[in-house]
């Protein structure tokens, strides 16, 4: 009688270990199920209440003012991204700090500044890039009244980081 009792207590355990094995499975798959629903079949927040966005007519703009032509006109934005590199070329220490002070006071905002070179260079010199040359006449203006700019502008390779490269010159403005 023993050996029938050990049987049937092991085949009880066995079964019991099944259908619990198998409940676990049915309430994990039918957990997964009720997460899916919910998440992927969600409505809209509001969807009733959704209102077609009314189209916008095409609107014209014209300027205020009139461009002649010949006339140097600068977008601020533009010239403030302008990428400056101010050269000391003349070895007076703080010469190009300087000097991008002034272009700053004006609007030129991106500008760095280091040493040439050589430090043997007599006038300032420009040197701007084909696509950049609107904003020459600003920063000739801004300079020549601190420094001698050389009248012979420079072509700058499109190739080269910056936009406009000055080189701070010895002599001063009207020397």
């Amino acid at each position: 009688m023993d050996g029938i009792e050990q049987k049937s207590a092991s085949n009880y355990k066995q079964w019991f270990l099944i259908a619990l094995v198998v409940g676990l499975v049915l309430v994990v798959i039918s957990g997964g199920i009720w997460v899916y629903q919910k998440t992927m079949k969600k409505k809209p927040p509001n969807a009733d209440q959704i209102t077609p966005m009314p189209i916008q007519e095409e609107t014209t703009i014209t300027p205020e003012t009139e461009i002649t032509p010949g006339e140097v006109t600068t977008i601020p934005s533009a010239k403030a991204e302008l990428k400056i590199q101010i050269l000391n070329g003349g070895g007076v220490k703080g010469e190009a700090g300087r000097a991008a002070q002034l272009l700053e006071k004006v609007g030129f905002k991106n500008i760095k500044t280091g040493n040439a070179d050589r430090f043997d260079y007599e006038q300032t010199e420009i040197k701007v890039k084909a696509d950049e040359k609107q904003f020459t006449p600003e920063i000739i203006e801004a300079l020549a009244g601190n420094y001698s700019v050389s009248s012979d502008l420079q072509d700058l390779d499109n190739k080269e980081t910056y936009d406009v490269v000055i080189v701070i010159g010895k002599n001063k403005g009207g020397e």
